[in-house]
């Protein structure tokens, strides 16, 4: 009766298999992490471009305000003087919105006319996504 030999296995090293396995699952973890650090990266400017536009409305905010003073001290009606120079003037880039207002009893705002009451201008600049309102008074 003829004996067989045992097979002897050397642990030196990793089978074929092994290496493909190991291959595949480290590109799924590399395709996943290559899917968040993109997200991550393209989002990573929102924080510095709502800086950015902060700036900017504070820059057009300021030369308004600096108009007004010089208007203030040289024109008998600086709010309706005020209120053409942010539509006609550029200030910067932004969007305006002007409205002469008044309060009522209830401090609610309402409307006002301007030829009887111009004495309150309710200003809203928007940049971006972002908006600032002041109120000039007389």
């Amino acid at each position: 009766m003829k004996r067989r030999g045992l097979l002897i296995t050397s642990n030196k090293g990793f089978t074929l298999l092994e290496v493909i396995v190991s291959l595949i699952v480290i590109s799924l973890f590399g395709a996943m992490l290559l899917g968040f650090f993109q997200t991550q990266i393209v989002g990573s400017t929102v924080p510095i471009d709502a800086m950015r536009d902060g700036f900017a409305l504070d820059q057009i905010m300021e030369r308004m305000t600096a108009d007004y003073e010089n208007i203030v001290n040289t024109d008998p009606n600086p709010l309706t003087t005020l209120d053409t120079n942010i539509t006609t003037l550029s200030y910067g880039t932004y969007t305006a919105i002007t409205q002469f207002i008044a309060f009522d009893g209830l401090n609610n705002e309402i409307a006002a006319t301007c030829p009887t009451d111009c004495t309150i201008l309710k200003v809203t600049i928007t940049v971006s996504n972002q908006t600032i309102t002041t109120i000039f008074t007389q």
